[in-house]
């Protein structure tokens, strides 16, 4: 090509001149062949590619020949074109055509391992839109598999310059390990913490995770080969490196997003003062209210309820061998009645009963007075309020025999009682997962902690389906909203330390 072009000048300028400017019209010559080479693929070949892809129907083709691939694609044409036209067309002495070779072949190198980081780039993309391989930290892998790609085409590189083997070259710089490892310690620290944490699948992208140690409380938005960024929830960002996580402690709440099962586990102090037994009245009132689980009610209660119907009263009067009513015990409601009203004698009576027997002769026979009045209204108004006073005690009696009597095989204790109470409450809740929800592996219970000089904490531990963290307190809040709610109905307190108001003398 250079002799043809020598030879078209020395027809214009001579032949002095055009040996000098066939070797610069040489290069121009192979520039624009390379440039149209690279234009036509832009302009031409790229748009008849991506019309193909478009036209098929998987999608993987859209993505791995995307344009930054196609572009890269087409800076490689120019290069192979200029590293095959240039050395044999310019005859510019043996120095210049081994440093064209040396250019040329460089040139070829860095675009093939531009097309290779462009497409690893498109790789990662795709599986990132389909969500595969999500939990192997592919931003890892990839600037991994990039960064060894680079040093290889450094390693050819500086082979091609030097005219040296590159084999040669590794052995070198595995000899000058020692001084490489010190002067870059902390990139090879990060680096080798990245690998770990990708092979071992500790740490992904969209993971929330807790280091205190590192101020991290967020979520993993970016994952790389010497740097983590994590969005904390108060939308700051914390870079840190790989190294940290590895070299200390951290926790991932990763497991538990899968599992669809979150923990709660929160205690309650309650005050020790204020633990008892319990006695058959407050029993029947917290059986009336239904704060008794059907678990202690068929437990510990032999008799729940005795109605008003007396046949059922008298079954309640039964001895403890099952051999039905005792007749010295069992009265009915009239002789009840019979006796209160005939077990009412008068002052008088109580006081004197010969006197209070004339007194009453006297009154039936005798004529009626002014004072004799005066002493029957007196009379009367004492009968009156004595017939008051029977009718208030037979409601008062009839109301306690409405009441639930229980008879409890042994003593229950307040505490006892709300630590079933809320296990079958927890039970019943529709988030709450347990082994009748069909996951044994995940416990419920109500307990209580070692005592404390505060009080006794009253612990409730137990697994909900809301994993998110919105969901999640509100439903923690509810729960223990009612555990608050309901800790007085047991006749119970919880501790908290005295205030200022605690303090205050009372107002006179």
């Amino acid at each position: 090509m250079e002799r043809k072009i020598f030879l078209w000048l020395t027809q214009f300028c001579g032949a002095e001149a055009a040996e000098t400017w066939s070797v610069w019209v040489t290069v121009l010559a192979i520039a624009l062949i390379a440039w149209l080479s690279y234009v036509i693929c832009i302009r031409i070949l790229n748009p008849i590619v991506t019309l193909l892809t478009l036209k098929t129907e998987t999608t993987w083709d859209d993505d791995l020949l995307n344009e930054n691939v196609l572009r890269a694609t087409s800076q490689l044409a120019p290069a192979i074109l200029v590293g095959v036209l240039l050395p044999d067309n310019l005859n510019a002495g043996e120095d210049v055509y081994k440093w064209t070779v040396k250019l040329t072949e460089i040139y070829i190198l860095w675009a093939a391992i531009h097309l290779i980081v462009v497409f690893l780039r498109s790789l990662q993309n795709a599986l990132d839109e389909r969500h595969m391989l999500r939990q192997h930290n592919l931003e890892i892998v990839r600037q991994t598999v990039v960064l060894f790609v680079i040093l290889i085409g450094v390693v050819f590189g500086v082979a091609i310059l030097f005219n040296r083997d590159p084999l040669g070259l590794l052995t070198g710089l595995g000899a000058s390990a020692a001084i490489l490892m010190l002067v870059f310690r902390d990139t090879i620290l990060n680096f080798v913490a990245g690998i770990q944490l990708t092979v071992n699948r500790m740490l992904g992208r969209g993971d929330w995770i807790v280091a205190p140690k590192a101020g991290v409380n967020g979520e993993v938005v970016e994952v790389k080969l010497t740097t983590i960024k994590v969005r904390n929830w108060d939308n700051s960002i914390v870079t840190i490196p790989p190294y940290t996580l590895v070299s200390d402690s951290f926790q991932n709440f990763n497991a538990m997003r899968q599992s669809g099962a979150r923990r709660v586990s929160r205690s309650v102090l309650i005050d020790q003062t204020t633990i008892r037994f319990l006695t058959p009245e407050e029993m029947a009132t917290l059986y009336e209210e239904g704060l008794i689980p059907p678990s202690v009610t068929s437990s510990d209660l032999t008799n729940p309820i005795v109605t008003d119907n007396p046949t059922s009263k008298e079954s309640a009067q039964t001895d403890s061998n099952g051999a039905g009513p005792n007749p010295e015990t069992s009265m009915s409601t009239n002789e009840i009645r019979t006796t209160s009203e005939n077990s009412n004698p008068t002052a008088t009576e109580l006081t004197d009963p010969q006197k209070g027997q004339a007194q009453s002769s006297r009154n039936n026979e005798a004529a009626p007075s002014k004072n004799n009045q005066a002493e029957a209204s007196v009379k009367n108004g004492a009968a009156t309020s004595e017939k008051e006073q029977t009718k208030s005690s037979e409601k008062e009696q009839s109301e306690e025999q409405e009441k639930p009597k229980y008879e409890m095989q042994e003593k229950v204790v307040n505490l006892t009682l709300l630590r079933k109470y809320m296990e079958w409450y927890l039970s019943k809740y529709p988030e709450i997962i347990h082994a009748g929800t069909g996951r044994p592996e995940l416990t419920l219970m109500a307990r209580q902690l070692q005592p404390a000089p505060q009080g006794i904490p009253f612990e409730l531990y137990f697994f909900t389906s809301r994993t998110q963290w919105k969901p999640f307190e509100h439903l923690q809040a509810d729960i223990f909203d009612h555990l608050y709610a309901i800790i007085p109905r047991f006749h119970l307190s919880v501790y908290q330390s005295p205030s200022s108001n605690d303090f205050k003398s009372p107002t006179p």
